[in-house]
């Protein structure tokens, strides 16, 4: 028999003190179990009787399967309640939301929208319902009267340091409120008089009703979940998807160590640098209402410095307003656009690094609210990101809490100095070298690039598909790269000299290229164009790799006919079908033609990382059997392309980090893509490393 599970819990930081105190499982004849708990008022602290654990423990052993919506929050919930539940059963684990992206990748996947759409059952009243209790017990707690009664009483609100998550409406962590107040507050329960007993009062099946609800609804949206995937054939997809689960509770768990004293330098520089660029900005604007810079959107003064005294083009409008928009985007188009020398281009290149400064500022912030002491240490500490599997439209993970997918390791701007291992452990980074544009050239069989690819010492491009472009939408500045270093040497010349603007603009462009750019005409200048800063570049491009192109527009054809696009399929787990990735539909009901290749590739890319995440731990496994926590080997990270292993520093750990390596690679074959990886070993700072070959030297 199968079950469901759900949990409401004091908060959503089951690192910093967050716990569960109702725990609902409903079986596959919708009868059900429910164990609730009391809720110190003064400390959060759920008194958790430990029978009711027992009982728990003894529901999941006997379970065929076990349903959960989240199950990475639910399970480590439960595990906070100092109670030896042993490994957790995984391959009897399930997950509706892994279900749901499989089936409508760009829809909500909250358990109220699943329950609408597949079931037509609407559970939102159930929310409304505990939402309005809550938020009037909350109201009396925080009143005088109460406070003089019965003390402080420990509501959720933003800024404790129990709750680094907690926000403005943070109520959902206060439902166990309703029973506390009955209990030791009766006489400020509203209406109280009015029932026989206080088990007869609203407040006291009120969250029962909810929690229930979830868990009811959750086994029934899995079990049309289930029959969808299998009528579609695609039930080994899903089986190989749920090996993701363990892999990031594991990393989660272990989590990723900070140095502080790192953190603090870089702090410092970068908020010495935006204030710098901040004066230089305003200096060169030469317009006195401009007294400060806005770090996101806009203002009037930035607007009249921008189009008044700069007179700038407006290149795009905000969808809400009509008003002029001034984001990223935009930003980068007026610097296509621009002479590189004029004072135009200065101040919006500025206002953009200024930006990314106050950004990085804001991260680094959160690094510090969600971090923990590692083992007592006042320099090293570990961050438990919330990683979810399904949080982005292709298969591509989010995280948050702090997020960890937005590290950036920009030259000058390079967040990852913060990150790195603890003392007596070292991390190894790797990453596929080109996957994204490996991708689509051996499947459209585009026989130049795949020459470049497979002869990557070769002069003069070395392997670079950026070189390449570069050499065919600027000749002139290739031909002065040559003059200056040789036909062997160009490359390295034009990386040293022309790093963060020609050659940037070419990576830049080239992917617009190769994901669809907009074609404005003969006359106008495309969104590729633009980023190369040379008019017809795009049309150079697509003329030169034609079977590339003609790949862009299959995949173009099929997402207008049937709302998706696939992954290459894996060979390994289902030839017959790759995972599908839905593309959302412009008004005029047609698919963005930039969306489709870019979903293709990027998902398949994203499903070779996860069949290598499968693949390296599984080994991380056997090699750690016997092995005291501070010699295991364990993932730590993958960010895009990249996955960071965390290793104690011991003799031979080169053998390991090679057969990694092999592992990572050997999952080109599941796509009929020959792909390579480079590494990097770090001793002290992610964003410093030696290659693998060099620590082997």
């Amino acid at each position: 028999m199968f079950i469901s599970c759900d949990t409401e819990c004091t908060g959503l930081d089951p690192y910093h003190g967050s716990k569960p105190y109702f725990v609902t499982i409903t079986y596959e004849d919708q009868s059900q179990k429910y164990w609730e708990w009391d809720v110190d008022p003064l400390n959060r602290e759920p008194v958790v009787v430990q029978s009711d654990l027992e009982e728990i423990e003894l529901e999941f052993t006997k379970a065929d399967g076990i349903i959960f919506q989240n199950a990475l929050f639910d399970l480590k919930m439960l595990d906070t309640l100092n109670y030896d539940w042993g490994v957790w059963p995984w391959k009897r684990i399930h997950e509706t939301t892994i279900l749901a992206h499989m089936i409508a990748s760009c829809q909500n996947k909250d358990l109220t929208t699943l329950a609408m759409n597949m079931l037509q059952v609407d559970i939102q009243h159930y929310d409304d319902e505990v939402e309005l209790h809550t938020s009037k017990a909350r109201r009396i707690c925080r009143t005088k009267a109460f406070i003089a009664d019965h003390g402080l009483w420990a509501i959720a609100k933003g800024g404790r340091p129990d709750m680094p998550s907690a926000r403005d409406r943070c109520w959902k962590a206060d439902m166990w409120l309703m029973r506390a107040m009955l209990k030791h507050a009766p006489e400020y329960v509203p209406d109280i008089d009015q029932y026989d007993s206080a088990e007869d009062h609203p407040w006291a099946s009120c969250l029962e009703k909810y929690g229930n609800a979830d868990s009811s609804v959750t086994i029934s949206v899995f079990q049309h979940q289930r029959r969808i995937i299998e009528e579609q054939g695609r039930l080994g997809i899903y089986k190989e998807r749920l090996k993701l689960l363990p892999i990031v509770y594991s990393m989660k768990e272990n989590g990723v160590t900070v140095s502080k004293t790192r953190k603090r330098v870089i702090y410092k520089e970068y908020a010495q640098e935006s204030d710098a660029i901040r004066k230089r900005c305003i200096k060169v604007a030469d317009c006195p209402d401009l007294v400060d810079l806005p770090v996101n959107g806009r203002s009037n003064a930035l607007d009249k410095a921008v189009f008044e005294k700069l007179k700038l083009p407006v290149v795009s409008r905000s969808k809400k307003t009509g008003k002029p928009s001034m984001n990223k985007a935009s930003v980068e188009e007026w610097k296509g656009m621009l002479d590189p020398h004029s004072k135009a281009y200065y101040f919006i290149d500025n206002l953009g690094k200024y930006r990314q400064r106050k950004t990085a500022l804001s991260y680094m912030k959160g690094y510090e609210r969600y971090w923990l002491s590692l083992g007592g240490s006042d320099e090293w500490y570990v961050l438990h990101p919330n990683i979810n599997i399904c949080g982005t439209i292709t298969l591509r993970c989010s995280s948050n809490n702090p997020n960890e997918q937005n590290i950036s390791k920009k030259r000058g701007f390079n967040l990852r100095y913060c990150f790195g291992p603890s003392p007596g452990r070292l991390w190894a980074s790797i990453d596929y070298e080109n996957i994204e544009l490996r991708i689509p050239a051996y499947e459209s069989g585009e026989p130049e690039l795949i020459n470049l690819f497979e002869n990557p010492t070769s002069p003069p491009y070395y392997g670079s598909v950026h070189l390449l472009n570069f050499s065919t939408v600027y000749p002139d500045r290739w031909k002065t790269a040559v003059g200056e270093a040789g036909e062997d040497g160009a490359a390295s010349w034009i990386k040293a000299q022309w790093a963060d603007s020609w050659y940037q603009r070419c990576k830049n462009g080239g992917f617009a290229v190769q994901y669809g750019s907009v074609d404005r005409g003969a006359d106008a200048w495309s969104t590729a164009d633009l980023a190369f800063g040379r008019q017809g570049s795009q049309a150079l491009l697509k003329e030169r790799f034609s079977l590339q192109e003609k790949l862009n527009q299959y995949w173009i054809e099929q997402a207008n006919k049937t709302g998706y696009v696939e992954t290459m399929p894996d060979l390994e787990v289902c030839p017959q079908h790759g995972y599908r990735i839905q593309c959302s539909r412009t008004k005029w009901d047609r698919v963005s033609p930039t969306i489709p290749l870019n979903y293709h590739v990027q998902g398949t890319a994203c499903w070779v990382m996860m069949r290598a995440m499968i693949k390296v731990y599984k080994y991380l496994e056997k090699l750690n059997i016997g092995k005291p926590e501070r010699d295991r080997w364990w993932i730590t990270m993958q960010v895009h392309d990249e996955l960071v292993v965390d290793f104690p520093n011991e003799p031979g750990y080169q053998t390991h980090v090679r057969n990694i390596i092999k592992l990572m690679e050997s999952c080109g074959a599941c796509i009929n893509v020959p792909l390579t990886c480079s590494c990097k070993i770090h001793s002290e700072s992610w964003a410093e490393g030696v290659s693998l070959e060099k620590v082997v030297q």
